[in-house]
Order: structure tokens, then sequence, then C-alpha cells
């Protein structure tokens, strides 16, 4: 697979000004595009027969970027290159790629920085959907570390229209909370929290960071080098716990 590509394929059709929401099941993903990056995304029709998605791209604002449609004959698979679809804007453009489908279907979502991919995670569980049963909070959980040649950060997304609040807990090896802040995300919208800006100056700590959300969310977990690049993304929209 080639970093760019100047035309997508005849089956992803571009929706100009309609875009159809509640289809069926939803899909949480995160994309990076800007002049650097690029974020491709890979869908895959797990069904023998034909099977339509459609996506939504946001940026951290919760503003909405480009919407699609990819239609997918039985067990087929093609590609949708976001930096494409998004227009052009200056800095970095980066957030929720929300997916909606009534079919069964499975995503890769692939990042590079240049001509070279960095990371892909594949994602086939779709969003619980609140509504099945409301409960008062949802908890997830990833693991981090800052320790001199390895960092990161969290990103934290919104896949729904209404407000959601996400309280950020970051725990050293030994059980103890070293970092907590609390993060009010708008509909669609998203947060970054930088780990080894809020930790102590030249602390070498590693653990656990607890996501207590009002909401279910898209959690995304960045793991960089001493040079900052990227080595691995995780996205993460598994609850570990619920609150009723």
């Amino acid at each position: 697979m080639t970093t760019r590509r100047r035309t997508i394929a005849a089956s992803l059709l571009l929706v100009c000004g309609v875009f159809l929401l509640g289809v069926g099941r939803s899909f949480a993903l995160y994309h990076e595009s800007m002049l650097s990056r690029t974020t491709a995304v890979v869908v895959t029709n797990l069904d023998s027969t034909e099977t339509f998605v459609v996506f939504a791209c946001y940026d951290a604002s919760g503003t909405l970027l480009a919407e699609t449609e990819a239609v997918l004959a039985g067990q087929a698979s093609n590609v949708l290159f976001l930096d494409e679809l998004i227009p052009k804007r200056d800095g970095t453009t980066w957030g929720l790629a929300l997916a909606e489908t009534e079919g069964h279907v499975a995503f890769g979502v692939w990042i590079a920085s240049d001509d070279t991919w960095q990371c892909v995670e594949n994602v086939a569980t779709a969003l619980f959907d609140p509504t099945d049963a409301p409960y008062t909070a949802y908890w997830y959980t990833a693991n981090y570390a800052s320790t001199g040649n390895r960092n990161g950060g969290l990103a934290v997304a919104n896949p729904w229209s209404d407000p959601v609040e996400a309280e950020i807990e970051a725990y050293d090896a030994a059980g103890t909370v070293v970092t907590h802040t609390v993060v009010d995300l708008g509909g669609h919208a998203s947060g970054f929290y930088n780990l080894s800006g809020a930790l102590s100056a030249g602390a070498s700590l590693w653990g656990a960071v607890l996501v207590r959300a009002t909401a279910p969310i898209l959690l995304v977990a960045e793991y960089r080098d001493e040079k900052s690049d990227l080595i691995d993304l995780d996205m993460i929209t598994q609850f570990f716990y619920i609150e009723e």
C-alpha cells in the first residue's frame, strides 16, 4: 500500500451534503491528517452479501470535516485515504472518524509519517449504545510509560452528539496517583492529554491510566520514542467496568 493515493476507488462515493447516521452499528476510529501525516482506513465486509458503510470525519473541536460512503461486495475490502477527503489546513487536523453500518465489518487504521507507515490498529468491535442500558459511568484503562526513551499521551474522543465528561487519573507502579484531570468534550469533540508533560519534570514513571467517562468513548493511547516519533497507537472502546 502506498502512502499517497490520488484517486479513491470507485466504490467509495463522496456524499455531498447528505450523511446517513443511525444506520446500525457505530465504530469510533482515530485519524491524523496533515501535510506530513496520513491516515488510511481499510474497511472489510465480513458478510457474504453487499453492505455499505457511512463515514464522518471530525476535527478535535467536533466540527464535521468530510462525509463519505463505501459500498462493499461480500468479503471485499477497500481503502479510504482520509487526507484526500479532509480539506487541507495549516498544522495538524486530528480527531474522530465515525463509521456506521448495518453489516458486519472490520477496520484497519493505518497511520504514516511522510512515506513510512508507523502503526496499524485493527478495530472490529462496535461501540456500546448507551440507550440499550443507560449506565452512569464507563471505565477504561491503558498502560503508559514516561521513562526518557519512552513517552506518550492520551486522546479521548466523544462519538456522540451530546457532551461527555471524562476523568483521567494516572498511577505509578506503586499505585500512587501521579496526575489527575477532568476533560469536558462537546459533541464529536476530542481532547489530547500529554502524560509526560503532566508528570513531574525529570520523573521516570510508568503504570496505568484510568478513565471514567459519563458515556462510551474512544480512548487513544499514543506511544513515542526518545525523538517523539510515534511507535504505536491503541484505539480502545472496550470498557472494563460500568456504574449503574
